[in-house]
């Protein structure tokens, strides 16, 4: 156990030299524009990680406990009864026009409030997941992607931690943090492989092969696709402590990859065909000209306007968006 903690700890600590490395590259190149917009983005960062991640970690302890599953099954009955006790009280229930009042502790009543609000949480995971699906794929930078990831995996906490009425105490807190980050590093490899999977058979048609920078819109694809199983666990293992009211053991809160991978797939399904839908569009229709001048082939394959895709063009034709990218790449 040992010898897994001191690989995992050599492996994040690389992981975070990358993201410095990153940053760093980033602060230089803009301050080889201009050293104000150097320590511009310093401050933003900084910014950035206080709105996105501070002060939701900050409103994530100001919650009310929500009590963690027991693992002696002699309390589930104590257990149920605070959890709808609470229930009767909660703000989407009540905006639902839900009869809480009538709620009983008993299994089939339970269960009957938590399939409601997992159908919210659903809701709540496809917009936090979708959207890191979307900026990391087209961000392309190691800093920035770490920045999405952490601002997501905390945004999204705290909304599933709102809609079940409150928080874990601090110890389970604590826990769930502990499991986000080794699971995230464990199950990268599951992550990956299925992202690649996924894109490259939705989008391995000869008429897409034919589109230009379609191996860097891939890559980039399967690198957001990642990042939204990566954060799919997240809100997996966050939902499994609001909602079960008995475990064994820890592990029985850490979903398994094929479920991770399945969920992930659902949520992400309208994006990806959206995608090789823009994409098909943009075939027949002839565009690969315009995809090539533009300074991020992603932006217009998400399906950004014409007039976006027309100014890009008309950048890089005067030079500035063609330096600008290249300057960046190097």
């Amino acid at each position: 156990m040992q010898a897994i903690k001191r690989i995992l700890f050599l492996f994040s600590s690389v992981i975070l030299i990358l993201i410095v490395k990153e940053f760093l590259s980033l602060y230089f190149f803009f301050k080889s524009v201009t050293p104000f917009l150097g320590y511009l983005f310093i401050v933003l960062s900084i910014l950035s990680v206080i709105y996105f991640a501070v002060i939701p970690i900050y409103e994530i302890l100001k919650m009310s406990i929500h009590n963690s599953p027991v693992k002696d099954r002699s309390k589930i009955d104590e257990l149920r009864e605070k959890r709808i006790e609470a229930f009767k009280n909660n703000p989407f229930l009540l905006r639902s026009e839900y009869d809480v009042a009538s709620i009983k502790n008993t299994d089939e009543d339970y269960n009957s409030v938590i399939e409601i609000l997992s159908e919210e949480c659903n809701t709540i995971k496809k917009r936090h997941i979708n959207n890191l699906f979307y900026r990391t794929s087209i961000s392309q930078n190691g800093f920035i992607d770490g920045m999405m990831i952490l601002g997501s995996s905390v945004m999204l906490t705290k909304d599933i931690f709102k809609l079940y009425n409150g928080r874990v105490n601090n110890i389970a807190l604590w826990s769930i943090a502990k499991k986000i980050y080794l699971s995230m590093l464990i199950g990268g490899s599951e992550g990956v492989e299925y992202a690649s999977n996924e894109i490259f058979t939705k989008l391995a048609s000869d008429t897409l092969k034919k589109l230009p920078f379609i191996d860097r819109i891939i890559t980039s694809l399967t690198d957001g696709l990642t990042n939204a199983v990566l954060l799919t666990r997240v809100a997996i293992i966050t939902e499994n402590y609001c909602k079960m009211l008995y475990v064994e053991s820890d592990k029985d809160l850490i979903p398994k990859p094929t479920y991770i991978i399945s969920t992930a797939k659902n949520l992400t399904t309208d994006a990806i065909n959206t995608i090789k839908g823009n994409l098909l569009k943009l075939a027949k229709n002839k565009t690969e000209d315009v995809l090539s001048t533009v300074v991020d082939p992603l932006i217009l394959v998400w399906g950004r306007t014409s007039s976006f895709v027309k100014r890009k063009t008309e950048e890089k034709k005067k030079g500035f968006g063609y330096s600008l990218f290249n300057k960046i790449k190097r």
